[in-house]
């Protein structure tokens, strides 16, 4: 395998507003005091310490590509999440799949 090798590739990319994540985040330590995920209340910091302090995903709960263009988007149109629950929303469906794991991981809450 050549993994390293490297090529050129032309894609439309969606735009994001650095400044909606922010305040996202900022929202929300000021309601709970520190980031973890919404889903399953992993906290970086709790595992790593230090270098896990503030990492965060965060996730569109309306997909962007049903978004139009000039379709605002509010901070509470996002939610934190953990790169697992992230991951796991975009291995499929993303609306079934948040839904799916809205209902099952409560119970795994500590």
């Amino acid at each position: 395998a050549f993994e390293a090798e490297q090529s050129y590739h032309t894609h439309l990319f969606r735009e994001r507003d650095k400044s909606l994540r922010k305040a996202a985040i900022d929202l929300f330590i000021e309601k709970h005091g520190h980031v973890f995920c919404e889903l399953c209340s992993f906290d970086f910091a709790d595992a790593y310490g230090i270098l896990g302090a503030g990492i965060i995903e965060v996730h569109h709960t309306k997909p962007l590509a049903l978004i139009t263009p000039g379709e605002p988007t509010m901070v509470e149109d996002l939610m934190l999440l953990c790169a697992n629950c992230h991951l796991v929303i975009h291995a499929g469906d993303a609306l079934q799949r948040l839904e799916t794991l809205r209902s099952i991981l409560p119970f795994r809450k500590k």
